[in-house]
């Protein structure tokens, strides 16, 4: 029996058999609200998007990648402490690298980069993968990294391009008449997460309609339905 985490990251479906549509439709940001703090703070701009969205994709496959190994030997009521352990080493260490390495991507992190250690995405990856071969695990987790990369890769350069008149730090003056600060603040990083939501919703009705309660799953407010549910 698998915990409330791996149920809901059940829910993004099987991805090997259309890895498109499971990007797109079956975003862990746009569809189960998994990493959405980080996904509006550090979305003003490409370069921490990016930043943080590639510290996520690390995270998540190096921890399926030890979880896969390590499943069969741990307990099963062991597991979720150990994907507690696991996430949050893996989390320190790519704080480390990236303090070491690249200080001033880091420094646009804050503190978001250190809460991952605590949210629902990894540990779901994390848990998932203790049943997994090693080959499906780094594929899912790859997957689902990737996916929450291009979510907040596509808000951080609306919001920059369209907020700040530049991209990725480099200017468009052609721009520069007609950008909305408004984008780049708080309230512009909800009302850009609630378009592109809105996008993913329209472009899967039909199984959002035959799979109720994403949000309310994620969030533990009802059962994750079965992962194969619907489909």
């Amino acid at each position: 029996e698998s915990s409330a985490a791996s149920d809901v990251y059940k829910r993004q479906g099987p991805m090997k058999d259309n890895k498109f549509r499971a990007a797109i439709a079956k975003n862990p940001v746009l569809a189960l609200f998994l990493g959405a703090c980080p996904a509006m703070a550090l979305t003003t701009g490409l370069i921490p998007a990016l930043g943080i969205g590639c510290a996520a994709l690390l995270v998540l496959v190096l921890s399926a990648a030890v979880m896969s190994l390590l499943g069969k030997a741990i307990p099963e009521k062991a597991r979720v402490p150990a994907c507690i352990l696991v996430v949050a080493g893996f989390v320190s260490i790519v704080q480390l690298f990236m303090n070491a390495f690249l200080p001033a991507v880091y420094g646009m992190m804050g503190i978001y980069l250190a809460a991952a250690a605590v949210n629902l995405l990894f540990f779901g990856a994390a848990e998932e993968s203790c049943g997994a071969g090693f080959g499906a695990a780094l594929g899912r987790s790859f997957m689902t990294g990737l996916s929450f990369v291009l979510a907040l890769a596509v808000m951080g350069a609306i919001r920059e391009v369209f907020g700040s008149a530049s991209i990725a730090g480099v200017a468009l003056p052609f721009l520069e008449n007609y950008k909305i600060p408004f984008l780049t603040q708080s309230a512009g990083g909800f009302v850009v997460f609630a378009i592109l939501i809105a996008v993913i919703n329209c472009f899967d009705r039909g199984e959002r309609q035959a799979q109720p309660g994403f949000a309310a799953a994620a969030a533990g407010l009802v059962d994750a339905a079965p992962a194969g549910e619907g489909e």
